[in-house]
């Protein structure tokens, strides 16, 4: 799939689409994915600095895997 200017809420699902092939548990699946829901909601409620921090919170998750060994920088 490539968007050329994606919507927030189509980067989003491009974004989740790409967590399912992650080589983490399933547990951290859902979490990462809880973050990504939680952001769509809100760019669709057009709460932009809302759906923003649900972004950051999803990188420093991604972030802390990496620090912790449990994903690779790949």
């Amino acid at each position: 799939m490539t968007l050329a200017h994606p919507t927030p809420p189509e980067g989003v699902a491009v974004l989740a689409g790409l967590v399912g092939e992650l080589p983490v548990n399933a547990g951290n699946v859902q979490s990462l994915n809880a973050k990504l829901d939680a952001a769509s909601a809100q760019f669709s409620r057009r709460n932009v600095d809302a759906g923003r921090n649900q972004l950051r919170a999803f990188i420093s998750q991604l972030m802390a895997f990496q620090r912790g060994a449990s994903l690779s920088t790949e």
